[in-house]
C-alpha cells in the first residue's frame, strides 16, 4: 500500500532551507535541491544527497531558480540571484555563465533547439539556442523588463510567457507586465489585463490546452481560457490572513493531467499542499494535510516527470518531503 502522509527524504539535509527542487527528465531519481547555501543531488531519489560545489574556494549557492536540461544529458543550469551557473556533467563541476548571468533569477529550457534555454531577471529577457551564445530579447522596445517567471507550452516551444515589471530606460517604473509570444520570442503581446495590477510570481501552464493557463499574483490565484487575453480570480485553496503583503501563492501545472493544480502558500506557516483536479474551482490538501509541523513553509514544490502522482516538496526548516498520490 503507497503511503498516504508524506515522507522524509532529506537524509544529510535536516535543518535546510531548500529553495527550489528539480527532478531530471532524463534520469528517473535523479534530483537536484538547491539549499540556501548549497545545491545538493541525489543519484537515489532523495534516500541520499551529496553537495555540489560551485566551484574551487566558491561554497554559496543561495536561492534561486533550478533547469535541468530535457534533452542534454547532464546539463543543470543554476541561479543565485547574483550569477548564473552551467554544468555539463550532472552538478559535478559548474562553469560560471558571466556574460548575463547578474541578476538571473528565472530559467525555462526552450526545446526548439538542442540545449536551447530561456533566462530572465533584472536585467532583461535572454535567449540561448545552445547554452553558450546569448542574445537578449525586448518584449517592447520602449521599456526595460525585469523577469520573474518565464513558461514555455508543454506542446509548442514557439509559446512563450514570460512575467515581471517594467520601467522606462530611464529607470521610471512603468508597473507589472506579462507578455505573450507566439513565435519563439519575434514578437510579443501584453496579457495582463484582468491580473490584479502586482507582478506575476509564479505561471503554469496547462499541459494539453495552450490557451488555459494559470498565475499566482498579489495575493490571489488568477485563470485564462482564452490565452490570458482575460483573467479570472480562483478561489483561494486556503483561508489566509488579512495582510496581502504577506501572502504568496506558488502554484504549479500537473505536466500529463489537464486542469489539474498544486498550490501552497510560500512562507511562513504555509506548511499544507493544496490540489485542483477543475483547474483551480475546488481544493483539497494533500497528503492529508500538513508536511511536517515545524518545517516553517514551503519553500519549493515540483511534480516528479517520471510519476506525475509524485510530488516533491522544499520546506524552510526540514528538508524535502515527498507524496505520491494513491
Amino acid at each position: 500500500a503507497l503511503p498516504i502522509y508524506w515522507e522524509a527524504a532529506s537524509t544529510g539535509l535536516s535543518g535546510r532551507w531548500i529553495e527550489s527542487i528539480a527532478v531530471d527528465p532524463q534520469q528517473p531519481g535523479v534530483v537536484y535541491a538547491q539549499a540556501s547555501d548549497h545545491l545538493l543531488v541525489s543519484e537515489d531519489d532523495g534516500a541520499s544527497w551529496r553537495l555540489s560545489l560551485a566551484a574551487p574556494n566558491v561554497l554559496v549557492f543561495g536561492s534561486g531558480d533550478l533547469l535541468v536540461d530535457p534533452y542534454l544529458r547532464g546539463r543543470v543550469w543554476s541561479t543565485t540571484g547574483d550569477s548564473l551557473w552551467r554544468s555539463d556533467d550532472g552538478g559535478h563541476r559548474w562553469l560560471a555563465v558571466s556574460r548575463i548571468g547578474a541578476g538571473i533569477e528565472a530559467l525555462a529550457a526552450d526545446p526548439r533547439t538542442r540545449g536551447g534555454v530561456w533566462a530572465g531577471g533584472r536585467n532583461g529577457l535572454f535567449q540561448s539556442s545552445n547554452g553558450r551564445a546569448w542574445k537578449q530579447v525586448r518584449p517592447a522596445r520602449d521599456e526595460s523588463l525585469g523577469v520573474v517567471d518565464i513558461a514555455v507550452a508543454p506542446g509548442d516551444p514557439r509559446l512563450v510567457w514570460v512575467a515581471g515589471y517594467a520601467s522606462t530606460t530611464g529607470g521610471v517604473p512603468l508597473g507589472p507586465r506579462l507578455y505573450r509570444s507566439g513565435d519563439g520570442g519575434q514578437s510579443w503581446q501584453r496579457r495582463d489585463d484582468g491580473l490584479p495590477g502586482t507582478v506575476v510570481t509564479r505561471l503554469a501552464l496547462d499541459p494539453e490546452q495552450p490557451d488555459v493557463l494559470f498565475a499566482a499574483a498579489g495575493d490571489g490565484l488568477f485563470g485564462s481560457r482564452d490565452g490570458g487575453a482575460s483573467w479570472q480570480r480562483l478561489p483561494s485553496p486556503a483561508t489566509v490572513s488579512a495582510n496581502p503583503e504577506s501572502i504568496r501563492w506558488e502554484i504549479v501545472a500537473s505536466p500529463v493531467a489537464p486542469l489539474t493544480l498544486y498550490a501552497n502558500l510560500d512562507g511562513d506557516g504555509g506548511e499544507v499542499v493544496y490540489r485542483s483536479r477543475d483547474a483551480g474551482v475546488t481544493w483539497q490538501a494533500v497528503g492529508g494535510g500538513s508536511i511536517a509541523p515545524g518545517s516553517f513553509g514551503i519553500r519549493a514544490l515540483t511534480v516528479d516527470p517520471h510519476d506525475p502522482r509524485r510530488l516533491l516538496v522544499g520546506t524552510a526548516k526540514r528538508g524535502i518531503f515527498t507524496f505520491t498520490e494513491p
